[in-house]
């Protein structure tokens, strides 16, 4: 409406000392600035290891509420995530560094080990992704197969 006041929300009102830097934070500040419980990071040791639990079993584990948990786990898979798109996966498939930096995105994180194949064509570029776990084929399009 002409002649109104249109109210602005306030701005916060904490001062730039109070906030933590971010990048340079050591893992300890950065868990107690997620869950927003200072002296949580005290419980949680191995981010790494933490990572690869659900959110039951990183509750359980640490001593938090299973919400603090879940909040734990979506930061960290949000990290994961950051690091995958920032990752240049190449075209093709020509040597074993460029097989390295294909797959480091999806197997470095993990605490355990899998067998992974990669079907090329005749110019070394990727045809079909597979994971191969236990007696059966899972591959990256949905389906699955026996394999012996």
């Amino acid at each position: 409406m002409p002649g109104s006041k249109r109210l602005l929300p306030e701005p916060p009102t904490s001062t730039a000392a109070s906030l933590v830097d971010v990048p340079t934070a050591p893992e300890a500040t950065l868990v107690d600035l997620v869950l927003g419980i200072p002296g949580a990071a005290s419980r949680v040791h191995g981010l790494l290891e933490l990572g690869c639990l659900s959110p039951h079993a990183l509750a359980q584990r640490t001593e938090l509420g299973l919400h603090d948990a879940q909040r734990l786990l979506a930061a960290l898979e949000l990290g994961r995530r950051v690091h995958a798109a920032r990752s240049r996966r190449p075209r093709r498939l020509r040597s074993p560094r460029d097989i390295a930096r294909f797959f480091e995105p999806t197997l470095a994180p993990l605490v355990h080990e899998e067998l992974w194949m990669a079907a090329l064509d005749v110019h070394h570029g990727l045809r079909r992704l597979a994971a191969v776990a236990g007696a059966e084929t899972i591959l990256t399009d949905g389906k699955a197969i026996a394999s012996r």
